[in-house]
């Protein structure tokens, strides 16, 4: 890690430092000049000690040791402190004009076991709380169906959160059908937008169903002109058919498994961002801002939250 900060800092453009007084010694603060900083507070350096310090905004706690000099070389987030912190220097895109150019950045996550010195989490660090809770969502391949994997995940997670650590199996009764939410049929207007809101569609059904009741599967259909899909028929060549993970778009869902249904909670969803054109196509770097209420939000409800993000040329939910 040390030597691809360094090289990094010779590639991008040389560090800025500015030096600050305080009655600990003088604190030099690290800037990155050529990146585009994902993270808020300050990477200082204390000359006194070696040592790089992580300074939170002031009103949420004193500063953390993440780093210090060894061998003449900066090693942050590495060594000894690799249980402290990531630093991550990485390239993004966004949109300018309508095209998309690549932003580099760095982003400074401190873990969860990092506390500061009054014994409280610190704010800024990583949050695996509800690791515990979630399953893994089958392989949707090209059918995109990433949304509704992502929203039944989170639904998984509510209910996990309630049931017994035995029963939080595969298989079990807390274990959802992501093709039922990718189905379900809402009237007009119930979905405000569906990008933001289509996890309301649990509490119009009043239920989901399970997967093992409803199964995410591959199967031989046929595309109209119009986009539509249906079931491959009988006599239908190999050739004007498909096979794969986008029959789980097919609309199976009948009478006979309604009665199937399972109680799950009625949830209230907190908007946190949303692109001010709801196009799920825009590309952009999430301010720091951004990034600190979603993990308030995270400490505060310690309930999922449903990222939609854009990566170069395909978009993405999780």
């Amino acid at each position: 890690m040390s030597f691809l900060i360094k090289f990094m800092f010779m590639v991008m453009g040389t560090l800025a430092a500015f030096s600050v007084l305080s009655d600990e010694g003088i604190f030099t603060e690290i800037e990155f000049p050529a990146l585009v900083k994902e993270y808020s507070g300050k990477i200082l350096y204390r000359k006194e000690d070696g040592r790089y310090y992580y300074q939170p905004s002031s009103s949420l706690g004193p500063r953390i040791v993440i780093g210090e000099m060894v061998d003449n070389k900066s090693v942050i987030c590495a060594g000894k402190y690799h249980s402290v912190c990531d630093l991550v220097i990485g390239k993004k895109r966004e949109r300018v004009d309508g095209a998309l150019e690549g932003v580099n950045t760095v982003l400074l996550t401190l873990h969860e076991s990092s506390t500061i010195s009054n014994g409280s989490k610190n704010l800024f660090s990583a949050y695996n709380s509800l690791d515990e809770y979630v399953f893994a969502s089958p392989n949707q391949e090209d059918a995109g169906s990433c949304l509704y994997m992502a929203l039944t995940g989170a639904m998984e997670v509510l209910l996990n959160q309630k049931a017994p650590i035995a029963e939080r199996v595969y298989e079990g009764n807390t274990d959802l059908s992501e093709r039922f939410l990718m189905n379900i049929s809402t009237p007009s207007g119930y979905i405000q937008d569906w990008r933001t809101d289509t996890v309301y569609a649990y509490n119009y059904k009043e239920g989901a169903l399970l997967n093992r009741t409803y199964r995410y599967t591959k199967g031989w259909f046929t595309e109209a002109m119009n986009g539509t899909l249906s079931p491959q028929k009988d006599g239908v060549s190999v050739e004007k058919s498909q096979y794969g993970t986008r029959y789980n778009w097919i609309d199976e869902y009948g009478s006979a498994l309604r009665k199937n249904l399972i109680e799950v909670p009625k949830v209230e969803r907190t908007l946190i961002f949303r692109d001010p054109a709801h196009d799920e196509w825009n590309a952009g770097i999430m301010d720091s801002g951004v990034v600190d209420r979603i993990k308030q939000e995270l400490r505060s409800k310690n309930a999922p939250v449903v990222i939609i993000y854009n990566h170069y040329a395909y978009w993405h939910t999780v």
